[in-house]
Formats: structure tokens, C-alpha cells, sequence
């Protein structure tokens, strides 16, 4: 893993991507609060003859986004128009991306990042300065190429937050350091579901809940509007509590949504435990003519 990690840290800039996008890339982070975030990838849109994804937890809002080497561009419903997001290539630039209007500045870093994920040479960063926010916004971003955001330092009205890579699934590459608990999704074509929560050998989860129910399953359009949720159709109990999950848990679900009509959508399950959604897994699906 390591080899092919440092391999493709070391491509040239312009070949690189810093923010690959494809349906079902997702990165998790650890964030200096305790807490957890995590960043996925949804259905692409064709606009203008460009290509979008539906990116959830990269911006202060989900944007349809787009990358290339100089820049990440949305795509912006009410005017239909491509509009640079974040700058890559050098020199200053203005940014809306966490929410407020902010500058920004990017530029190879000489020194390598170093973080859970791992240590990296000549990352990105990105340093953001106020312009109309003063307490909150971002402070600075590092990209890794090929990886993508790997620390974003904010600015609350608490003091700054950080937030560190600790694993991303981007194509084929999984970059996942030491062990971990996973949670994958598989659709049979009559659309069940089978959720399974695998945790890492001679580890214990504990989690709270705060009823029976233990995982949803939501499938969503292109347009990220929301078209069934699994536990709209069941009922729970109220009942708190913790369980504690070892080597692995598997759910079936009967997803009753086969009355789909035919086009793209993104299936996301999680588990409910009280608290951030910190194991969410998201996959695409396509559904025929008939």
C-alpha cells in the first residue's frame, strides 16, 4: 500500500487530481473536538457539456462539483452557469465555500503533511483569510494529490476546530492506515439490502442508541431529493441504551422500493446511533426500463 501511495504523490502537478470526483468516493475525518465528518460522492449531473458529482460535506452546503488542475467549480442551479469554487493555481481568489466570503491562497508546501493517514511530500495548502466572516469560516486546507483534502483548520465562534484524514475510498484506492471498522451495502436487483457492520479483529464498538432501531437506508434522485427512507415504513421502540457490536453484524432489508421509477439514484445506510452519522455508506444505482 505504501508503495503505491507514494507513487502517486509523486506525479507532477498538473496530472494530478486534488479532489478526485466519482460516484461512491468518500473520506472520513477526525475532528480535534472528538467528533467526527465525513465527505461522499453522489450522481453525476451533465451541464453545458460538462460533468458534475453531488458532493455532501465538502462545502458549507452539498454543490455539484467539478476539478480540474487549476481549480474546483460548481455548477450553479439558478443561473446554470460553471463558477470557480477554489482556486489551485497560484495567486489570490475569492471563496464562498464555507459559507461566507473569504480569500484565498494556494501554494506547494516544502514541508510534507503528517497525519493519521500518513506522512506525504509537497502537499497543497491553502491559507483563507476573512473578508466579510470574522469568528467563523475556514483557516486553511492541505491536499494531498490523487487523495484529496487531507486537514481543514476552521475558525468557530469556540476557537478553531481541525479536521484529519483517517481514511478514503477514492476508485480502486483505498487508503485505510491500521485497523478499522467498516460497513458495506450490497443491493440484490430486486432492490434488498444487505448492511454489514465488520469491526476490526480483537476490537469492541460501543454505541448508544436512543430507541430499537439500529441502521436506516435512504435512497435519494439526482437532485438529492429524498425518495424512500426505510424507517418511514417501520416502528421502534423507545428504548435508550448501548450495545456493543464485536466481529461482524448483518442486516437484510427489505427496501419495498421497487416501485422506483427508471434513472440514476444514491443509496445511503447508516447506522443510528445517537450522535454524528460517523458510519454511513453510500452506493449508486441504476434503475432499467422496464
Amino acid at each position: 500500500m505504501k508503495t503505491v501511495m507514494l507513487s502517486l504523490c509523486s506525479l507532477p502537478l498538473l496530472s494530478a487530481d486534488l479532489l478526485p470526483l466519482a460516484t461512491g468516493n468518500q473520506w472520513t475525518y477526525r475532528l480535534s473536538d472528538g467528533t467526527s465528518r465525513s465527505i461522499s460522492v453522489g450522481l453525476p449531473l451533465a451541464a453545458g457539456g460538462r460533468v458534475y458529482y453531488r458532493v455532501n460535506g465538502y462545502a458549507a452546503v452539498p454543490l455539484w462539483l467539478r476539478t480540474d488542475a487549476k481549480a474546483i467549480y460548481f455548477y450553479d442551479d439558478e443561473t446554470e452557469r460553471d463558477q470557480e469554487l477554489l482556486r489551485f493555481a497560484t495567486g489570490p481568489s475569492t471563496t464562498m465555500i464555507s459559507g461566507c466570503e473569504q480569500s484565498a491562497e494556494s501554494a506547494r508546501a516544502e514541508e510534507p503533511y503528517q497525519g493519521p493517514a500518513g506522512r506525504f511530500e509537497s502537499p497543497l495548502r491553502v491559507q483563507f483569510r476573512p473578508l466579510a466572516c470574522r469568528d467563523v469560516g475556514f483557516e486553511s486546507d492541505v491536499y494531498l494529490d490523487n487523495i484529496g483534502l487531507a486537514r481543514r483548520v476552521e475558525s468557530t465562534l469556540a476557537g478553531l476546530r481541525t479536521m484529519e484524514l483517517t481514511y478514503a475510498k477514492v476508485g480502486a484506492l483505498t487508503l485505510e492506515p491500521g485497523r478499522k471498522t467498516t460497513l458495506s451495502l450490497a443491493l440484490e436487483p430486486d432492490l434488498k439490502a444487505t448492511l454489514r457492520l465488520t469491526v476490526a479483529d480483537g476490537e469492541a464498538l460501543r454505541l448508544a442508541f436512543n430507541s430499537s432501531q439500529r441502521y436506516d437506508l435512504a435512497i435519494r434522485d439526482t437532485n438529492g431529493v429524498l425518495v424512500y427512507l426505510w424507517s418511514a415504513t417501520a416502528i421502534f421502540l423507545p428504548v435508550t441504551g448501548t450495545e456493543v457490536f464485536g466481529g461482524t453484524r448483518t442486516w437484510q432489508i427489505d427496501t419495498k422500493a421497487a416501485g422506483l421509477l427508471p434513472g440514476q439514484y444514491q443509496v445511503e445506510a447508516w447506522i443510528t446511533h445517537t450522535g454524528d452519522r460517523k458510519l454511513t455508506v453510500i452506493t449508486p444505482l441504476t434503475v432499467p426500463p422496464n
